[in-house]
């Protein structure tokens, strides 16, 4: 919200908080805009999938029921699993690779000893 040069920051620190912001945009945008794996959309289809297959898993229990169908059940088992550990495995991975996961993103938050919990560095 301010320009570096009107914070409260000693002179030979603004250019390390003008790399931090940089480094502040790009993980917001890690966590919302990037094109291929943004986070926060990714935790959002990871809650809402695991809403519809319990919802769909609670109806199999009447037997008169057409989910009550063992193929149907597999099916939806094996699906829900299935995508559950890939978008796991994509938000947690630790590689050398320059990916956008949870753990990168917190890796280098931590590393930059970022600003205090609620602040903004904006």
């Amino acid at each position: 919200m301010y320009d570096v040069e009107q914070c409260d920051v000693p002179a030979e620190r603004r250019s390390a908080l003008r790399h931090f912001r940089g480094r502040w945009r790009l993980w917001l945008s890690w966590l919302h805009t990037d094109e291929v794996h943004p986070i926060w959309p990714t935790l959002h289809t990871m809650v809402w999938t695991d809403v519809a297959f319990r919802t769909l898993t609670a109806f199999m229990s009447n037997e008169e029921n057409a989910l009550n169908n063992p193929l149907i059940e597999e099916a939806l088992v094996k699906g829900h699993l299935a995508t559950q550990v890939f978008a796991i495995r994509r938000l947690v991975e630790d590689s050398f690779k320059d990916r956008i996961s949870r753990r990168t993103l917190l890796k280098g938050l931590s590393a930059s000893k970022g600003p205090r919990a609620g602040h903004s560095p904006e």
